[in-house]
């Protein structure tokens, strides 16, 4: 019921009074200014009831909130991926592959949600290491690893008010230089870079989205190593892929509602191929 307070003058009583207006039931309430108690207006007291009784009437408007039952899931953070190791100078080590990143949530069976005012992100891969420069011919960086879901799992029913996002994929390493002094030499390939994570993957799981499900975007491919100018043969390293970005949501035999936002990730750029001698070729 709406109702208007508004200032009226009396012109019989020559008085201002405090008219309530309560237009979903018909009630006009004139409550005097002259500071007699409430007790001697019968129509105040009969105004107030019916304001009462019309605010009583009123919907509660109020935030979603979890279904009964459901799990209520808070702020998470997948761990990260751990950094790949640099490949060793001399020989031209390979550098080595970054971990890929934890996943936020891992759900089984049941029934969860993600309220309005939380968010949950998958960790992001470990950057792949760089290869290392070799007497002769430099080694290849490290693919970086794969960005954590924002929400995995198998056999769950997801309701989501809140934020989901993938993890970003780590970057790939660097390929390794080749020799300055060997007149035959190569230098190594930048590594790839990892794929973002979906923002929520599983099989047989059901989800009602009225948030937003983004999947993580891909990590950029390493630089390819450059070569030594006085090289006559072998060529300058090239550059790695960039990652695919995550899907927002992706799995086997799922069911899905959304009345929200559901984006997949960017994929990463490609890295860039070194730089050759006079006489050799470059990536």
């Amino acid at each position: 019921m709406n109702h208007i307070d508004r200032l009226v003058w009396n012109r019989a009583s020559r008085t201002l009074q405090v008219a309530a207006e309560s237009r979903g039931r018909g009630i006009l309430c004139a409550a005097p200014a002259d500071g007699a108690p409430l007790r001697r207006h019968s129509l105040a007291l009969a105004c107030a009831a019916a304001l009462a009784l019309g605010a009583l009437a009123l919907p509660v408007w109020a935030t979603p909130i979890c279904p009964m039952g459901a799990t209520t899931l808070g702020n998470a953070t997948g761990a990260s991926g751990v950094n790949g190791a640099d490949g060793s100078n001399g020989p031209g080590g390979i550098g080595a592959a970054g971990d890929n990143g934890g996943v936020a949530h891992d759900l089984g069976g049941g029934s969860y949600c993600l309220p309005a005012s939380q968010s949950l992100a998958g960790g992001s891969g470990g950057v792949g290491g760089s290869g290392g420069s070799g007497y002769a011919f430099g080694g290849s960086g490290g693919d970086g690893g794969n960005g954590g879901a924002g929400v995995s799992g198998s056999s769950f029913n997801l309701s989501n008010d809140g934020g989901i996002t993938g993890g970003t994929g780590g970057a790939g390493g660097s390929g390794g230089n080749g020799s300055p002094f060997v007149g035959y030499s190569g230098s190594g390939n930048g590594g790839n870079g990892g794929s973002g994570g979906a923002g929520v993957s599983g099989s047989s799981f059901s989800s009602n989205n009225d948030g937003s499900i983004t999947g993580g975007a891909g990590g950029a491919g390493g630089s390819g190593g450059n070569n030594s100018p006085m090289a006559v043969h072998g060529a300058s390293g090239g550059g790695g892929s960039g990652g695919s970005g995550g899907a927002g949501v992706s799995g086997n035999s799922f069911g899905l509602s959304n009345d929200g936002s559901i984006i997949g990730g960017n994929g990463g750029a490609g890295g860039a191929g070194g730089s050759g001698g006079a006489r050799a070729g470059s990536g």
